[in-house]
Parts: C-alpha cells; sequence; structure tokens
C-alpha cells in the first residue's frame, strides 16, 4: 500500500500586503509612492529592514542573557561590543 502526503500549500502575500508592509517599514513612503517603485527594490528593502530587527532582537536577547553567564562575562562582552561600535 503507498501512501501519498499532499504538500502543504505555501501562504501567498499579496502584493498590496507586501506593499502596506513596505510603507509601515519604511513610513517615508506613500502608498501610492511604493506602487511606483521597482518591486524587486521593494523586497530587497523588507529583506534588509527584518536583517536589522533580527540584529536588533539578537543584541536585547544578549543584553538580558549577559548577567547570567559565569562571572559577569556576558556583560563584559556586551560592553565590549558596543565600545567597539563607538570607537569606528
Amino acid at each position: 500500500m503507498l501512501i501519498k502526503t499532499q504538500k502543504i500549500p505555501k501562504k501567498e502575500i499579496s502584493v498590496d500586503d507586501t506593499l502596506a508592509t513596505f510603507c509601515y517599514k519604511y513610513q517615508q513612503y506613500t502608498l501610492s509612492q511604493a506602487e511606483k517603485l521597482p518591486y524587486k527594490h521593494v523586497i530587497k528593502m523588507l529583506q534588509i529592514a527584518r536583517k536589522q530587527e533580527a540584529q536588533k532582537m539578537l543584541e536585547l536577547v544578549n543584553i538580558v542573557a549577559s548577567p547570567h553567564t559565569k562571572k559577569g562575562q556576558g556583560i563584559k562582552s556586551v560592553i565590549e561590543f558596543y565600545r567597539r561600535i563607538l570607537d569606528e
């Protein structure tokens, strides 16, 4: 007996939802302005915004977790990380 499974359909995001998300992330653009932009640029900008948000969340997790490391090493590494950024 052979059992075939069905693929789970991917949720398709409409162009309108994508443009609305773009306008939410980049508030200097109106919806009519965003519609005039090349779609591949909109997608690329949304990917960059998502990566920046992920970086911010990762830093927040490191800040929250750092006091719970052995002998405060996490706090020292977080402070050193931000000092290097300020010295650039």
